[in-house]
C-alpha cells in the first residue's frame, strides 16, 4: 500500500470534521493494518508496549507538578525569585 492512502485518508478525516486526535489515531491504526499486515491484536499489543516506557511516564507527572506547583503558589513565588535574579538583563524576565 502507497503512503499516499494513508495521507489521502487523513486529509478526508480532516476535512470531515473529526477531531484530530482522532483522524490521527484511525489513520495511523488503517496505515499500520493494511500496509504492513499486521493483525489487530499485534498493533494493540504494539501499542501497549510502546507505552510501557518511564520516558513517556515521565510526561504526565511533569504535568501533575506543574499543576500541584500552580495550585500551591509555588509558580508565582519562582517567577518572583527568577525575576529578581535576571530580570534587570536585557531579554529577562522583566
Amino acid at each position: 500500500m502507497d503512503p499516499i492512502w494513508g495521507l489521502l485518508l487523513l486529509l478526508v478525516l480532516f476535512l470531515s470534521g473529526l477531531p484530530v486526535t482522532y483522524a490521527l489515531g484511525f489513520s495511523a491504526l488503517f496505515i499500520m493494518r493494511f500496509s504492513t499486515g499486521m493483525k489487530w491484536v499485534t498493533i494493540g499489543q504494539q501499542m501497549m508496549a510502546g507505552l510501557n516506557s518511564f520516558t513517556i511516564l515521565a510526561v504526565p507527572l511533569f504535568l501533575l507538578a506543574g499543576k500541584l506547583m500552580n495550585k500551591c503558589g509555588v509558580t508565582d513565588r519562582l517567577f518572583k525569585f527568577a525575576r529578581a535574579i535576571v530580570g534587570w538583563l536585557p531579554g529577562g524576565l522583566g
